[in-house]
């Protein structure tokens, strides 16, 4: 039987940490430097894939009502954790979804908003040693 996990390291809890290259601001800069032009607008969809305790999308759903703020991470810990955050924050606009980003279905992907972002931050820290070498032999990983 496989583990839960699937290669992700699971025996050391995520931080509890804001990361600000993932606002508006920050991402808007970046564009900017590579010459894209962009700005937030109202109404705007995001999703944090790989949120972790959910900080960061209950930052920016609060800082931002009008936004629907997604969360997606694998461990179920945090995603009961950062649900509780939004809960107890009456962030009605704040949502977290448990899942597994590489064994979701396209039905599963369709239920998903469409989307104005996507963010993700330190997800490849928390891919095993194990499991990287055996994305790079088996071809399904393109990094440097």
């Amino acid at each position: 039987m496989t583990a839960w996990n699937h290669g992700y390291v699971t025996d050391s809890p995520y931080t509890f940490s804001y990361q600000p290259a993932q606002t508006p601001g920050s991402i808007a800069m970046v564009c900017a430097m590579a010459g894209v032009a962009w700005q937030p607008r109202p109404g705007m969809a995001l999703l944090d894939i790989g949120c972790g305790r959910g900080l960061t999308v209950n930052v920016l759903a609060a800082a931002n009502p009008d936004w629907n703020v997604i969360g997606l991470d694998y461990n179920p810990a945090h995603i009961a954790e950062a649900q509780e955050l939004a809960d107890a924050a009456e962030l009605g606009n704040a949502g977290f979804v448990e899942a597994d980003l590489a064994a979701m279905t396209d039905a599963e992907l369709d239920q998903l908003p469409e989307l104005d972002v996507v963010t993700i931050h330190g997800v490849w820290t928390w891919v095993s040693c194990r499991m990287r070498c055996v994305l790079a032999l088996c071809g399904c990983w393109h990094g440097g």
